[in-house]
C-alpha cells in the first residue's frame, strides 16, 4: 500500500473536444489524463452537453456518461465544465475536472 502523502501532486493533461453545436447547444467530450498513473490515478473520458451564452461566452457544460471509465476513479467524480472564452486573447478559461481551474490559448 502506497501511504497518503498530501503534498503530492497530481498534473492533468485534459481535452474538451466540442463535436457538435445547435443554436446555443454543444456538446462533445472531455478527457483527462494523469501524469501518474497508477491503480489510484487513471486516465478516463465523458461525454458532455450543455449551453453556451453567445452574449457573455460562457460555457456551461454537464457531464454525461463515461465514454472510457477508470477501474477506479480519482478521488472526484465526473464534473459538470463551466468555462469563459475571450476572443481577442484567443484564451479559453474555467473550471473543469475536480474542481480545477484550466486556461487554454491558442
Amino acid at each position: 500500500m502506497i501511504p497518503f502523502d498530501p503534498l503530492i501532486i497530481i498534473l492533468l493533461t485534459v481535452s474538451l473536444n466540442i463535436s457538435e453545436v445547435n443554436g446555443d447547444e454543444v456538446s462533445g467530450s472531455y478527457s483527462y489524463t494523469p501524469d501518474r498513473i497508477d491503480k489510484y490515478t487513471q486516465p478516463g473520458s465523458y461525454s458532455f452537453s450543455g449551453t453556451i451564452d453567445k452574449e457573455t461566452l460562457m460555457l456551461n457544460l454537464k457531464a454525461g456518461e463515461w465514454i472510457s471509465k477508470p477501474e477506479r476513479v480519482l478521488s472526484t467524480d465526473k464534473v459538470n465544465i463551466r468555462a469563459f472564452i475571450k476572443i481577442n486573447d484567443e484564451i479559453m478559461e474555467g473550471i473543469g475536472h475536480g474542481s480545477a481551474t484550466f486556461k487554454v490559448s491558442k
